[in-house]
């Protein structure tokens, strides 16, 4: 469920990698990437409480089974 509507998704070239460095930066994260049922992907822990994820195509397609992302 999201609170005010609004979730943004931002495609990163590797999401396991950039999860690991913004942490290490001191970004708050909701979850780190894992299977959800939108995918594979990391959510950050917004303050304004908007879903922000962040996901890329080739875990998303190994970690998923999926041939595409849609």
């Amino acid at each position: 469920m999201v609170p005010n509507g609004v979730a943004l998704w931002f495609q990163v070239d590797d999401v396991d990698r950039t999860f690991a460095e913004w942490s290490a930066r001191g970004v708050d994260f909701a979850h780190g990437p894992q299977k959800n049922f939108w995918g594979y992907g990391a959510e950050l822990a917004d303050p304004d409480g908007y879903l922000v994820r962040l996901w890329d195509e080739r875990t998303m397609r190994e970690k998923q089974g999926s041939s595409r992302v849609s």
